[in-house]
């Protein structure tokens, strides 16, 4: 009789919990549904009367909150792109954030884009007025800690244009050059911004790098405005020929040669970095790595690893690339840059993905022998995939960043393979 009532009792929980469950749901499924119908609607104004009709039924508290901070961005957003600032700024001050602020969260978030909008069209005073005290505060965080470099990167692509329009280059150069040094002499979102757009859209005049080294050059230190745009050009990642336009436009207010000069250094510290790469790695079968032994005219190192879905997207257009430009001089070295607890671990998922993924070219872990060379951080790998195509000389000829469907690598191939044969 008493497990019979233990039995009753539980299923008596059970029934409560699902209808409390069922109750939560019901209450958020018309604020779910009133919301959708916020981001369809068209009409800026259609849309207020829609969170003006929710928030007046259901409460602005808990995990609906997020919901509405969400609805009250966009409307901020839409009157900033409108030039109604005062409006803007009204649905800003609505947006409520409780305990440490993200600065990825709703608000920064929109308070950066809103300001971008403004600045967009001509309210620099607003954009500066957010902007200054956040570029100050992350400057010195970075400059403190070294945390925080990938916001600073974020908010100083929307600030330095501003500084730049007002001629303002000092500044320019005093906010960039910590961050220039703290990032290995590149800027993160520079790289990001190569990869979402196609190279024949890409516009130098945005580049973080590019609007450093003119107000550099506008500063009287021309030499390290040429270094900048050199590492650019070393790279492999931007144009090559509009590069060296721009630089040719500074190498008169310096020695003659000078740009050349630089160039050559930064080749030679490439070529230093693939002699300890071949020192230090060896492929999957224990052989070591020989370069010049490939007898290949282009050699590409493709960095992934078998947690990145990305890169593992990229392999079947991969071996199509590879079994039509094999015999014709290319060759392909997998570095793979691996996540888990143990070696044992490391070893297996590696083994694993390459079997699975049908790779047939070399294979590198850089995790082994890391600490004597670390090729994710030697080259300068911030995202993957990463693909980096070499010359015979071991010369950097073009990179390329991510997997968004563009045929930017076939398309290299095919003009440095196919059009001189």
């Amino acid at each position: 009789m008493t497990k019979f009532l233990n039995r009753c009792r539980l299923l008596l929980a059970v029934v409560l919990l699902l209808t409390m469950k069922n109750q939560l749901q019901a209450q958020q499924a018309p604020l779910t549904k009133a919301l959708d119908s916020f981001y369809i609607v068209k009409d800026p104004a259609r849309r207020i009367d829609i969170y003006n009709a929710s928030i007046k039924q259901w409460p602005d508290t808990g995990k609906i909150k997020i919901l509405y901070n969400s609805a009250r961005s966009m409307i901020a957003k839409e009157y900033a792109q409108a030039n109604n600032l005062a409006e803007a700024k009204k649905w800003m001050a609505l947006i409520d954030e409780t305990g440490p602020e993200n600065r990825f969260s709703v608000k920064p978030r929109s308070k950066l884009e809103v300001a971008a909008l403004m600045i967009k069209n001509g309210d620099t005073t607003y954009g500066v007025s957010q902007l200054q005290p956040w570029a100050d505060s992350l400057l010195n965080e970075l400059t403190a800690t070294g945390k925080a470099g990938i916001y600073y990167n974020i908010v100083m692509v929307v600030y330095t244009p501003v500084l730049m329009n007002k001629n303002q280059h000092a500044q320019v150069v005093k906010y960039l050059t910590p961050f220039y040094e703290w990032s290995k002499h590149s800027f993160a979102m520079d790289r990001e911004s190569v990869m979402r757009t196609p190279k024949d859209k890409y516009d130098l005049r945005t580049n973080l790098g590019v609007q450093y080294a003119k107000s550099l050059s506008v500063t009287g230190d021309t030499k390290a405005a040429i270094q900048v745009l050199s590492n650019m050009q070393a790279s492999g990642l931007y144009n090559q020929e509009n590069l060296s336009l721009i630089i040719d436009s500074y190498s008169g207010k310096v020695k003659k040669n000078y740009a050349s000069k630089v160039l050559d250094s930064l080749k030679k510290s490439n070529l230093d970095r693939l002699v300890k790469f071949q020192q230090y790695k060896q492929d999957i079968n224990g052989d070591k790595i020989d370069l010049k032994a490939t007898h290949a005219r282009y050699v590409l190192l493709d960095f992934w690893g078998s947690w990145c879905k990305p890169c593992r997207a990229s392999h079947p257009h991969l071996k199509e690339l590879y079994a039509e430009y094999k015999d014709k001089g290319f060759e392909i070295i997998g570095i793979a840059q691996e996540m888990a607890k143990d070696s044992a671990q490391l070893q297996k998922n590696w083994e694993t993905a390459v079997k699975e993924d049908g790779l047939t070219w070399r294979q590198v872990l850089n995790n082994k022998n890391g600490k004597q060379f670390d090729a994710v951080t030697e080259f300068g790998i911030t995202a993957f995939p990463t693909k980096i195509l070499l010359d015979s000389e071991g010369n950097i000829v073009a990179t390329f960043i991510g997997n968004l469907g563009r045929n930017d690598l076939g398309d290299k191939l095919h003009e440095l393979l196919d059009a001189k044969n």
